[in-house]
């Protein structure tokens, strides 16, 4: 399991990272809420543990761009404001878990592998987007009527590309993905990423049938790699991305109090 920790106190990144290390979770630290916002668009965690008193923004303004982002991975708030109001406000703008300081790190552990437990169980693996289907749990790619089949590392690859699509994405993020417990000790080959990447061109040009290899995935020279985002209308096949915002066009000329009008308006529903 791989965690972002978006804190700013010194101390807690210490000792949590030290305790979370000892138990087998890798994790990552960001000091400022910006920061982790765009970190948590880019890589693929398990969780996001999230301080509410960070210096730049508070933990609820991080919440509301991660989930305007699209960013759907759970979030556990692990934060010293303990009153019912705090914890009611955290988890109805779309924290998955609300753990209070100071705090059992066995505790904090369980949750953090109940969250990702519930998350995988509601998570329908397979994906339609362009003209590919792509079921995850298979790990196969169909295009018409033409059907191949992907390794571990290529469905781990291309599910990074597609559900990032229209980012580049460095060598270094697709190693981390692929490989959980890398750090930047590690000595990862990069051009291992650039071997499965051309495994994975050729089998989708040879389902789709397009001479251009660089149709799906594309390479930025100097930066990594990008799964383009087409919209081609197909009858019959749904869009699962096609219609989503990115981030920037969502936030762009919203105020905070915009951002936080859809999940009051969840609330008043369900009162």
């Amino acid at each position: 399991m791989r965690v972002l920790l978006i804190e700013d106190d010194p101390l807690t990144i210490k000792s949590l990272k030290n305790a979370l290390s000892s138990r087998g979770i890798v994790c990552d630290d960001v000091k400022l809420g910006q920061e982790g916002i765009e970190t948590a668009k880019l890589y693929n965690y398990s969780a996001i543990i999230l301080d509410l008193m960070l210096s730049d923004l508070d933990g609820y303004q991080v919440l509301l761009r991660l989930r305007a982002a699209k960013v759907k991975v759970p979030v556990i708030i692990l934060s010293g404001l303990a009153t019912s109001d705090h914890i009611t406000k955290g988890l109805n703008l779309g924290a998955d878990d609300y753990l209070t300081k100071p705090f059992n790190i066995d505790e904090l552990v369980a949750r953090l592998y109940s969250i990702v437990r519930r998350t995988k169980s509601n998570v329908h693996n397979s994906l339609k987007v362009a003209d590919l289907v792509i079921n995850f749990d298979n790990k196969t790619i169909e295009c018409g009527n033409a059907r191949d089949t992907l390794t571990d590392k290529e469905s781990q690859i291309l599910h990074l590309l597609i559900t990032r699509r229209g980012t580049v994405l460095a060598k270094d993020i697709v190693i981390k993905h692929i490989y959980p417990s890398y750090t930047k000790q590690d000595k990862a080959n990069p051009k291992n990423v650039d071997v499965f990447i051309c495994k994975l061109r050729g089998k989708l040009k040879k389902i789709s049938g397009r001479e251009d290899e660089n149709f799906y995935i594309e390479t930025i020279w100097g930066r990594g790699y990008m799964f383009k985002d087409h919209k081609i209308n197909q009858p019959g096949l749904k869009m699962n991305f096609g219609d989503e915002e990115n981030a920037d066009e969502f936030n762009i000329g919203l105020n905070e109090s915009e951002l936080e009008a859809p999940y009051i308006e969840q609330i008043k529903e369900k009162a």
